[in-house]
């Protein structure tokens, strides 16, 4: 991804958690000599969220930055 740039997830189906789930983002090398995705991030979202409309986590790292918006219904 560029700056600035948005990738829409909705098309993604619905996942079904008890309690709480952990997120990670990683990113993908593909071509790099070592391969090696890095990680980004992660977070805990807790059932006890549903019902709050739409939240966001912001990731950083180095000089990256991504907003994961998402629903716990």
């Amino acid at each position: 991804m560029g700056i600035g740039a948005v990738e829409n997830l909705s098309d993604v189906d619905p996942i079904s958690f008890e309690n709480s789930i952990t997120v990670e983002l990683w990113d993908s090398d593909p071509g790099y000599v070592t391969g090696e995705d890095d990680k980004l991030g992660h977070i805990s979202i807790q059932e006890a969220l549903a019902g709050s409309g739409e939240l966001s986590h912001q990731f950083k790292r180095r000089k990256a930055e991504y907003t994961l918006t998402y629903k716990v219904e």
